[in-house]
């Protein structure tokens, strides 16, 4: 919470933020569920991480990744049912079900505004977005196909640009892609920061402050923000890579969960830094755990490097 004072994208009204503090208490209502021995405490936990997982997906189905992960997991583990571990598996299924349908019947049944289906995105629209250009980023010829109210003239477009991309790229070309495109979601530490949109118009030298002098466009101190915020990113994905080791069951399905994100937005639309903050609970979550593993295997690399007696016994 209060590294989230000094996150800057926070200020933004964007799905991308409002959906932090529910996947954290998704997280947090699943390490209550396998770390209590109290049932009653995990019958309430359960019910509460149904429900959350049904407001997620409406509110940033994306953001429901982590769930997937426990879900698969849990799968993996399984040995033998129990008949207590069945009745809880049931009550999730039931909670987020009964959630989800409430959810759905308040948003169809409500008139504040108005919605057209037919002018409905198709999820394909977004995997064909995310293969285009350098980056599979935001298009906005790809976005002004999709206003038609025609579904079959925009299943139309998304297919022969799929096509048409396919066919350009080659698959080494498309796998190239790819890898370049992993770079772009995760490169930017600062989460593309100030890189799109217009929501700060004002100047830092309107009523200064500290904060402004770090974060405004014109700010004093923008670019010692970035180097100070890449450099945490750098230092968190080196602790992720070296804590590769660690085969903890919560730190697998984190791990999962990255792995998961990383394949969601290499698939759809990314190219952009700013499509990993809804992910920051678990990755801040995955950092802190493998911060111990990490640092031994950063001192057995640095003693099989520098250390010469090592290396002579070797």
């Amino acid at each position: 919470m209060v590294w989230l004072l000094l996150f800057p994208m926070i200020i933004i009204p964007y799905s991308d933020t409002v959906v932090l503090p529910f996947v954290s208490l998704l997280l947090l209502m699943y390490v209550v569920i396998i770390k209590s021995s109290n049932i009653y405490l995990k019958i309430i936990s359960i019910i509460i991480l149904g429900c959350v997982t049904s407001f997620i997906y409406f509110l940033k189905p994306s953001s429901i990744i982590p769930f997937i992960a426990i879900c698969v997991m849990g799968i993996l583990k399984i040995r033998k049912l129990k008949i207590k571990n069945v009745l809880l598996m049931l009550l999730l299924a039931v909670s987020l079900c009964s959630s989800y349908a409430i959810i759905k019947i308040g948003l169809n049944s409500q008139d504040y505004i108005k919605i057209d289906a037919n002018y409905k995105m198709p999820m394909t629209h977004f995997i064909e977005m995310g293969m285009k250009g350098q980056s599979g980023s935001y298009d906005q010829a790809s976005v002004d196909a999709m206003k038609s109210s025609n579904k079959k003239k925009k299943e139309k477009y998304i297919k022969s640009h799929i096509k048409e991309t396919l066919t350009n790229r080659g698959w080494l070309g498309y796998i190239k892609f790819l890898l370049t495109k992993q770079g772009y979601n995760t490169a930017d530490g600062t989460f593309g920061w100030l890189k799109e949109g217009n929501f700060i118009g004002n100047s830092s030298k309107d009523k200064p402050n500290i904060f402004k002098e770090y974060l405004y466009p014109d700010g004093k101190y923008l670019y010692d923000f970035k180097f100070i915020a890449q450099f945490i990113w750098l230092i968190g994905l080196v602790i992720l890579l070296l804590g590769f080791n660690d085969r903890r069951y919560f730190v697998q399905v984190l791990r999962l969960s990255l792995i998961g994100a990383f394949v969601f937005l290499l698939i759809f639309e990314g190219g952009r830094s700013r499509y990993m903050i809804q992910f920051l609970p678990a990755i801040i979550m995955l950092i802190t755990l493998l911060w111990d593993t990490s640092m031994q295997n950063l001192k057995r690399i640095n003693d099989v490097l520098f250390n010469k007696e090592n290396i002579i016994s070797d």
